[in-house]
């Protein structure tokens, strides 16, 4: 089944933030792979 929450009534906010943390929190690889890219990434727009 695939959801889609273009209106926020499922899950507040902005659900890719969300799914992007809990990724993090579920893989810690991920804080030394993927995290420093998103910062630098963050930081030139």
């Amino acid at each position: 089944m695939n959801v889609y929450d273009f209106d926020g009534t499922i899950f507040p906010g902005d659900c890719s933030v969300g799914f992007f943390f809990w990724c993090l929190k579920r893989h810690p690889k991920l804080w030394y792979t993927y995290f420093p890219k998103t910062i630098k990434n963050l930081s030139m727009t």
